[in-house]
């Protein structure tokens, strides 16, 4: 198994555990205007501290929402 940009918690522990706020700030983002609140908003680019256009616009493209419960 491969995990890419993830965090891997210990055994009884949630994502959020590991991140002091971090739950709240996935609440904050929910999609629940959209009547989806189960997903959670990417975060931008310039979130993560890409400054490039050209980087920023492939980002854009391919950014998406991802399951809340993933971190639960």
């Amino acid at each position: 198994m491969i995990f890419l940009d993830t965090y891997i918690p210990q055994d009884g522990k949630r994502g959020f555990d590991l991140i002091p706020g971090l739950s709240d700030i996935y609440e904050q983002r929910r999609l629940k205007e959209e009547s989806r609140d189960w997903l959670v908003l990417s975060y931008t680019p310039e979130e993560f501290g890409v400054t490039n256009d050209e980087d920023i616009n492939w980002m854009k493209s391919r950014l998406c929402p991802m399951p809340f419960h993933t971190h639960d």
